[in-house]
């Protein structure tokens, strides 16, 4: 096409982001993913909690605790 690049700042185009996670006691963890744009403010959050599962390498699937989402 041709050699024109246009820079648009990346903060402009997409805002910025905060992600926050929090270890909990019971081995589980807790995130917060927020996207902010400067104009049009938030445009994007995901909050979750998700528990950790140690696998033994010689365990059969189906003993495998279910993952669990909160």
């Amino acid at each position: 096409m041709g050699d024109l690049r246009l820079r648009i700042p990346e903060w402009l185009v997409l805002g910025h982001t905060t992600i926050v996670e929090r270890g909990d006691d019971d081995g589980s963890f807790s995130m917060d993913f927020r996207l902010r744009h400067p104009w049009f403010g938030q445009v994007y959050r995901y909050t979750g909690r998700f528990t950790t599962i140690s696998e033994d390498a010689g365990a059969d699937v189906a003993q495998r605790p279910a993952l669990r989402r909160q």
